[in-house]
């Protein structure tokens, strides 16, 4: 396993920036191919852009450790690290057509994207997504390929760019794989096999990796301009609410879960944007929001080596009759959700986020919420995480060579905690900000939750409908609750009561 840096790329004017956060990424090939050195050019392909080895292990320790050493630049643009899947991803549709995609977590989650933007004017245009095996669009030049996260690219998934379709085959070029210099007058990285299906009409690709599992194919329209068109309709009039039968929940039909889904997933990734955008342009934000100044480095190095970390988050909206309109956010909601979710659904759900943390050391646990300390320790031990209680900050003992120790002497290194950061920050403790424990959630979050987050969010996306302001009239207040940046749960905020929302299963007419 090398480690990987995904970046984070957000829209700021016509200028992109971005940040990268720490994860893993298997690079074992069955090729025989000698790899090269990191760096290495290890061949050319349209526009002249290059594909590099990304064999981080022949780099020295103190070069590895050095996170400003791998930062890459396209003119004014930051198209990754080095020299991620993800990077030359971004770096070839730069260099190619003049686009970037937005802001994702792992390599996987473009899949769910729906635009590009266009670097010179700002411009979205729409992504389409072709899911591999039953898409009736043929794969094109230019074409992102996205794999899941699974097999030989387990937890952050890949993305190749297609530059040739044959009647049987695509060729891609691709970084951080097999890191062997191509053969001579080659212009890509893999041939891999394209299948027809004539009876159904639909196009499959195969991966040389017998653990390899394929998503699909992205490919960018550039002759129209996005216009939110994906949005799923959902208004107040679909809300069935509750009946003697079902008196202690509302209901909504399929189209208004694939809606809340959609808005839910949706505004993560535009929060995540906007946080990062606070980090590149601190100097706008220290000492004009609620955030102290002291927080603004350890906050930095939080969103750079721990972003993936946050657990469970809230959005709050109003649904009125012409849709919904996001009126707050909350990270750290372990217990919101809990108390409004089914059991089952809960326990599953957090299970699996606990494994796609990828968390090597014991995880230690605040008991700063019973209940909810419970169910977290649970759920991790069932992800196969060892795990132990902590009664209290103060029961931490500094080590000797840094760090802190429970006071069984065993060393803190991923803590886990049910209260706010602005309820900890109070107490003050030297171990909220130490750079060896990995905190869940993480402390970047602070930002997230800052005054300045909603008017920031409506700068950056000023057109997106969820983000305009809510008629004048008697709107239902929703909550979602994301857990590790998906949807997962939804309930009406009711006078007295939160009520949860669930998916009506049978024909509306014969719903009391």
């Amino acid at each position: 396993m090398t480690s990987v840096f995904i970046m984070r790329l957000f829209r700021g004017g016509r200028s992109m920036r971005a940040s990268w956060t720490r994860t893993y990424h298997s690079t074992l090939s069955p090729l025989t191919s000698v790899k090269a050195p990191f760096g290495t050019l290890l061949g050319t392909t349209d526009g002249g852009v290059h594909v590099y080895s990304s064999d981080y292990t022949t780099l020295d320790p103190a070069v590895r450790s050095n996170r400003t050493h791998f930062q890459s630049l396209l003119g004014d643009v930051t198209t990754g690290y080095k020299w991620q899947c993800v990077e030359l991803g971004r770096r070839y549709l730069l260099v190619n057509h003049g686009v970037v995609f937005d802001n994702i977590a792992m390599a996987y989650d473009i899949f769910r994207l729906k635009c590009v933007t266009r670097v010179a004017d700002g411009k979205l245009l729409p992504l389409h997504a072709h899911a591999n095996g039953t898409s009736s669009t043929r794969p094109t030049k230019g074409s992102l390929l996205i794999w899941t996260p699974s097999g030989e690219f387990r937890q952050t998934g890949h993305v190749a760019v297609i530059v040739d379709v044959g009647l049987s085959y695509v060729d891609i070029v691709e970084q951080n794989v097999h890191d062997a210099v191509w053969p001579s007058q080659r212009s890509y990285s893999r041939r891999l096999p394209l299948h027809y299906d004539p009876n159904t009409n639909t196009y499959a690709i195969s991966c040389t990796y017998a653990d390899g599992n394929i998503l699909g194919w992205m490919t960018v329209d550039f002759d129209n301009e996005y216009n939110y068109e994906d949005l799923h309709p959902f208004t107040a009039s679909d809300l069935v609410r509750p009946s003697s039968t079902h008196p202690h929940e509302f209901r909504m039909p399929p189209s208004g879960a694939a809606a809340l889904e959609h808005a839910t997933n949706q505004l993560h990734h535009m929060m995540l944007d906007a946080t990062d955008y606070m980090l590149q342009h601190s100097e706008r934000f220290v000492g004009s929001t609620d955030v102290p100044e002291r927080l603004w480095s350890p906050l930095r190095k939080s969103w750079f080596e721990q972003k993936p970390d946050d657990l469970v988050s809230q959005f709050e909206f109003t649904l009125t009759d012409d849709g919904l309109h996001w009126t707050g956010y909350s990270s750290n909601t372990l217990p919101d959700y809990v108390a409004t979710s089914p059991d089952s659904t809960v326990e599953a759900t957090l299970i699996q986020a606990w494994r796609a943390k990828a968390i090597t050391t014991p995880l230690h646990l605040l008991k700063d919420c019973l209940a909810h300390e419970e169910l977290a320790r649970s759920t991790a031990h069932a992800a196969g995480l060892v795990c132990h209680s902590l009664s209290s900050l103060n029961d931490l003992v500094p080590a000797k060579g840094g760090g802190f120790l429970d006071p069984d002497g065993r060393p803190v290194r991923t803590l886990w905690h049910a209260s706010p950061w602005a309820t900890l920050l109070r107490h003050n403790h030297p171990a909220l900000l130490c750079p060896s424990i990995r905190w869940i959630e993480p402390l970047w979050t602070t930002l997230s939750n800052s005054s300045a987050i909603a008017p920031l969010l409506r700068d950056l996306y000023p057109h997106h409908p969820m983000l305009q302001p809510a008629p004048p009239v008697a709107g239902v207040r929703l909550i979602t609750w994301a857990v590790k940046g998906q949807f997962a749960a939804a309930a009406v905020r009711a006078k007295a009561s939160t009520l949860p929302l669930h998916v009506i299963t049978s024909p509306l007419h014969d719903q009391p």
